[in-house]
């Protein structure tokens, strides 16, 4: 089981010269190798769709990090002012507008950050254990995981793109919310 489910330095070697070299002169590989170099790409697929979300909820805590600094930096340094006595105070519809906008700004970031109802990190060791013990050959149970993990990779998309969506989302609004202190900046 461990020499189907770890790759060798060697092999490793093998395939990568096979693949970007084009070697193989169209001779077909042993179905041993195919099978392991669609096990591990699909591997490798689910753990970069978990990098990549990763990398989005750290980008989400930094917009929701600016969108809250813009609005607590404004009022900080006098720009949004509520007192008549400080001079002209900060438009009404402004604040509104803005509070609105941190609002949704919020909303869409606790979206991402969220945690998805199901995820795949990779192959489940109960589902191996249990196809151990039915008997199934080893070249059964790796084409198995393979397409356990190709579809669990399409599931993972479809979630991944959709927090993709509410951070881009997040982001206009995030520029709205400076095109709005600038505009109530200008008119008061």
């Amino acid at each position: 089981m461990a020499q189907f489910l770890e790759l060798s330095q060697r092999h490793l070697v093998q395939l990568e010269v096979r693949l970007d070299c084009n070697l193989t002169g169209g001779v077909e590989m042993p179905l041993e190798d195919r099978l392991q170099l669609a096990y591990t790409a699909a591997i490798n697929q689910l753990a970069r769709q978990n990098a990549t979300l990763q990398n989005l909820r750290n980008r989400t805590m930094a917009l929701l990090t600016v969108a809250a600094l813009a609005t607590s930096f404004s009022t900080g340094v006098g720009l949004i002012n509520t007192s008549h006595s400080n001079g002209n105070i900060f438009p009404e519809w402004a604040a509104y507008l803005l509070l609105g906008l941190v609002v949704v700004i919020g909303t869409l970031c606790v979206y991402v950050l969220w945690p998805l109802k199901k995820f795949h990190y990779g192959p489940s060791a109960t589902f191996v254990l249990r196809h151990i013990e039915s008997g199934e050959t080893i070249d059964v149970l790796g084409k198995a995981l393979t397409e356990i993990m190709i579809n669990g990779s399409k599931e993972n998309d479809t979630g991944i793109d959709r927090r993709m969506k509410a951070f881009q989302f997040g982001a206009m609004f995030l520029v709205a919310e400076a095109g709005v202190l600038a505009l109530a900046f200008v008119v008061k």
